[in-house]
């Protein structure tokens, strides 16, 4: 495995959004229009015979949220890592503090679409509307409680 660093990581692999659904940066559009309000699924598929360094791709009804986020007290970088992966990069701005996750877990529906990241007993849940993709929700979850809940406009 060829290692990068952390910029390449979150920006190297963007996805596109295709006609309702997002298909990641190896192989080809798969054009199933989502219907508004339909609950968000994604998954993996093989390529036959790929020559492009992956051998699947993305197959994803809701947009990813890509860029930069932040308020006075928190940062969150998102990016897609591969096909079927998103990469987290949270950082506290008061301590300096970060942590980074990738994980391929996603919910809520096309309206208002849920990337999710867990770290042991912590979950980490970005929420945001396409309608504005300039603002998200980060609610971060400890043993199942709610310990962060704030909003955070994009930076770039």
């Amino acid at each position: 495995m060829q290692w990068v660093s952390l910029q390449d990581r979150v920006w190297g692999k963007v996805a596109a959004v295709v006609a309702g659904i997002v298909v990641g940066s190896a192989g080809g559009a798969i054009v199933q229009p989502a219907a508004a309000g339909s609950p968000c699924r994604m998954y993996t598929q093989g390529i036959p015979n790929s020559t492009s360094g992956y051998d699947i791709r993305e197959v994803n009804n809701c947009p990813p949220i890509n860029g930069v986020f932040q308020n006075r007290h928190w940062e969150v970088q998102f990016g897609q890592w591969e096909p079927g992966a998103f990469i987290y990069v949270g950082t506290d701005r008061r301590t300096g503090r970060s942590i980074d996750i990738i994980n391929d877990e996603v919910q809520g529906t096309t309206d208002r679409p849920q990337y999710l990241f867990r770290n042991g007993d912590t979950l980490y849940k970005v929420t945001f509307r396409p309608s504005d993709s300039d603002t998200i929700r980060l609610e971060v979850f400890q043993n199942g409680r709610r310990i962060l809940n704030q909003l955070l406009s994009r930076t770039s």
